[in-house]
C-alpha cells in the first residue's frame, strides 16, 4: 500500500526537494501536511537513487541536493540545469 496517491508521479526525480515538498503540500490538507511532506522527502531521495541506478538522467541541480550521492554517480549521465 502506498503512503499517499501522489507518489506515482514519474517526474519526482526531476524536481528539487523543495519543489517536491511544495507539490505534496498542495495535495494534502490539515495536520497531515507535515507528515506527508516528511514522507515525500524520503520518497524523493529513494526516487533520485533509483533513477540513477536505472540509468535515467537526473538534473544536476537535483543531484546537488544529495551531496552523498555525487561521488557514487560520477560519470553517469546527467541533464544540465536550464
Amino acid at each position: 500500500m502506498k503512503p499517499f496517491p501522489i507518489v506515482d508521479d514519474p517526474t519526482v526525480y526531476n524536481m528539487t526537494r523543495e519543489e517536491y515538498a511544495s507539490f505534496v503540500s498542495k495535495k494534502v490538507s490539515g495536520q497531515s501536511v507535515r507528515k506527508a511532506v516528511k514522507m515525500a522527502l524520503g520518497w524523493h531521495s529513494m526516487q533520485v537513487r533509483q533513477a540513477h541506478k536505472t540509468g535515467k538522467c537526473v538534473p544536476v541541480h537535483v543531484l546537488n541536493e544529495y551531496k552523498d550521492l555525487l561521488p557514487k554517480f560520477t560519470g553517469l549521465r546527467t541533464r544540465p540545469t536550464q
